[in-house]
């Protein structure tokens, strides 16, 4: 009787101990991976970076050229525009367009921001003849800055 006693203890043994090898021998782990997006911004002129404009006074005549601006980023940015003239006498004669507003929050992407510039002597004819004849420069800034 102690032998069969003896047994079933030993046989009780093996089969929790099998069941206890089985438990601690599966598991699960977790891998955590963090993919870490970094800012990305690229403010491109695509266009000529010298633009001459022509324009006879005594024709009347007005001149135009374009020129284009890229911006890439992925995240929020914020465009704004300076303008220096060489003489402040060219002042009333050029002008320019813009297809973006200056301003904050704009969009991420791809954004091309087209320009244009005339020298237009039609608005005042005497004006425009009693201009001196020069070279005269205007310079445009245009700057574009992540937020």
């Amino acid at each position: 009787m102690k032998r069969t006693l003896l047994a079933a203890v030993m046989v009780a043994a093996m089969v929790f101990g099998v069941v206890a090898y089985a438990t601690g021998a599966t598991g699960t782990d977790d891998v955590v991976v963090t993919a870490k997006v970094n800012p990305a911004f690229s403010f491109t002129l695509l266009g000529a970076d010298a633009i001459t404009l022509e324009a006879d006074p005594l024709t009347v005549t007005s001149d135009t050229d374009v020129s284009q601006l890229e911006v890439k980023s992925n995240q929020l940015w914020e465009f704004s525009k300076g303008i220096a003239y060489s003489d402040a006498a060219i002042t009333p004669f050029m002008s320019d367009t813009v297809s973006l507003a200056t301003g904050v929050n704009k969009p991420r992407g791809v954004n091309t921001i087209n320009t244009s510039y005339t020298l237009d002597f039609s608005a005042d004819e005497q004006a425009a003849l009693e201009l001196p004849q020069a070279d005269y420069t205007v310079t445009y800034t245009y700057t574009a800055v992540q937020q």
